[in-house]
Order: structure tokens, then sequence, then C-alpha cells
């Protein structure tokens, strides 16, 4: 049987690394040979690489890639460096977020290699395969000259504190209050904020998972306008919870696929609409029953994630490890 090494940044804990684990968890349920390759970024210690968060998958793990036909790579978009001379092994890229890939283009090992003359990896190798965790990284795949028989969907779902009695929260009394992620799209949320008259605004900053569930359970009103660089978990969390979403087109919110909300929810972010976002803004705390209606296909699309993962997990892995 094939030996699967699902790539991840030692000792760190993040959205993405916890995907990460899921996919080695999960392909370890469904009976594949799978483990965890941790790398290690500049200064960091080079021993007992897994976060206590993570301890719980009990997964194994390696710190050296082996590079034999019997092992299929996956790296995160991150790192596709990781697979630089790799020859034998059937090499992968999970495309969790775009905005990332760029991002990393400019850390320090990619400085590095370009300091020493080294080429920039090609993603677009005929023999690699692609995983992208939303539509939006399908399409920018598709735009690079990825050949689409090469690009599969492999998404991610909520972890399932935010599932388990959420029903509870939707008929819990709600307060009209707009929450926000002060990372994501500071500029024109401030702009927004300041323009907002008696509307009371609250950050999602330094709350526990426990604290966060019940901000997003007793609120009315979420807005997002940030560059959604991949299909982001908060603008699920916060629509499972009963909040109204309201988001910009960057990114992932662009793609009625990956945020499955009505046009209307969603906002160019230039200070021209401003007005019509307060009008919205308003509107989902005044008639906010009626407004949750708009929201039944994106909860849906939520609760069904797992299962969907699940599937997509054994079927793009039970061809690959032939």
């Amino acid at each position: 049987m094939k030996t699967i090494l699902v790539g991840c940044l030692a000792h760190r804990y993040t959205g993405g690394l916890t995907l990460a684990h899921q996919l080695c968890y999960e392909l370890k349920k469904q009976g594949f040979n799978a483990k965890m390759y941790y790398y290690f970024g500049y200064g960091q210690p080079k021993v007992n690489p897994v976060n206590d968060n993570y301890k719980k998958y009990n997964l194994e793990y390696v710190t050296e890639l082996i590079d034999q036909d019997d092992y299929i790579i996956v790296a995160p978009e991150t790192n596709v460096n990781i697979l630089r001379g790799i020859k034998k092994a059937k090499r992968v890229i999970w495309w969790m977020s775009v905005d990332n890939y760029f991002k990393s283009l400019k850390s320090k090992r990619y400085l590095v290699a370009d300091l020493f003359g080294l080429r920039r990896f090609d993603i677009k190798q005929k023999d690699i395969i692609h995983l992208a965790q939303s539509y939006y990284a399908i399409d920018f795949l598709k735009k690079q000259g990825v050949q689409e028989l090469n690009i599969e969907y492999l998404s991610d779902y909520l972890d399932t504190e935010f599932l388990e009695n959420a029903n509870a929260y939707l008929t819990a009394p709600k307060e009209d209050i707009v929450l926000y992620n002060p990372k994501k799209g500071w500029k024109f949320t401030q702009e927004l904020i300041k323009q907002s008259g008696n509307i009371k605004w609250f950050a999602l900053e330094n709350l526990s998972p426990s604290e966060m569930k019940e901000k997003l359970g007793t609120s009315k009103v979420y807005v997002d306008f940030g560059n959604h660089p991949g299909k982001d978990r908060i603008p699920r969390e916060a629509a499972i919870m009963g909040c109204c979403v309201i988001t910009g087109k960057k990114g992932s919110a662009f793609f009625y696929e990956d945020v499955k909300i009505p046009d209307a929810y969603k906002f160019e972010d230039n200070f021209e609409n401003i007005e019509s976002i307060e009008k919205m803004i308003v509107e989902c705390m005044q008639h906010y029953q009626q407004r949750q209606l708009d929201f039944i296909e994106y909860k849906k699309m939520i609760v069904k994630e797992q299962a969907v993962f699940q599937k997509d997990v054994f079927n793009i892995f039970s061809d690959l490890v032939k």
C-alpha cells in the first residue's frame, strides 16, 4: 500500500494546519496509510514538532521526505518547494488558500532561493495533482494554465463545536450587534463603523472557542470585507450560529459556491456602497427572522460539508494510490 505524507509546518497552530491534520486523520480512518510530514521554519527547534492541539489525533509522523514510487506527498500551497527535487513519489498540492501562496513567495525560504538563483517551482508541471479547497482556487488554477483534469475539489468542514447545539442558538434572544474580524478588511470596516451612526459593533478578537460561539450565537449580523483567501471559516461559523452574513466580493466571497448567500448581501468595498451596506445591516436587525430565510442554502451546505469531505477524500485518494 502506498504511503501518503501530508506536509505541515511544525509546532504552529492555525486553521490551515488544522485542516492538514484533519485530512491525515480522515485518511487513517478510511484505511489509508497516512502520516504527517513536519517541516521546520527558520529558528524552530527540530524536535517535538506536534503542537499540543494536534496530539488528540495521535498521528504518526516523519521529518524527512521519502522519494519513492510507493509514496504520495501532499504539499500545502504555502510551501510547494517541498516538492522540489521529488522525482519518484506522486506530487500533490493542496490549495487551502490562494492569497497565502503569494505571501509565501515573499518568505525567507523563497528569498534565499532567489538569492542563489534557483528557479521558482513550476506549479503547472503536468504530473502534479492539485486539490482545491475553494472554487476561487479552482478558478485561479485554471487561469494559471493548470489542466482541468489535474484539479480536484477537496474542501473542509467546521469543527463539531460550532455545529453542536447550533439550533439552540437559533431560538435564543439576539442582540442588535454587528460582529467583525479586525484582522480582515480593517481599513474599509473602520470607515463603515465611523459612518454607521448608532449601530453597535463588536470585534471578534482574543476570544476562546466558547466565547466565540456565544458571541456569534447571540448577535444578529456578521460582516467580512477581508480578502477571503480561501473558503473562510468565520463566515460559515457566523451563519450556522444564526447571524446574517454580509461580505465583500474579494477572493472566495465572489463565488456563490464558496459563500452561498444571495448577491444582495455582497458589496464591493468602496465608499460609495457604505450607505447601502448600512441599510442592509439595519434591515437584518429590524427584520431578522425574515432575513434568516435567505441563509437556508448556506446553512445546508455547511451542515453537509464533513460528509462531502469524507466522500471526496475517499474518491480522490483511492485513485491516487492505484
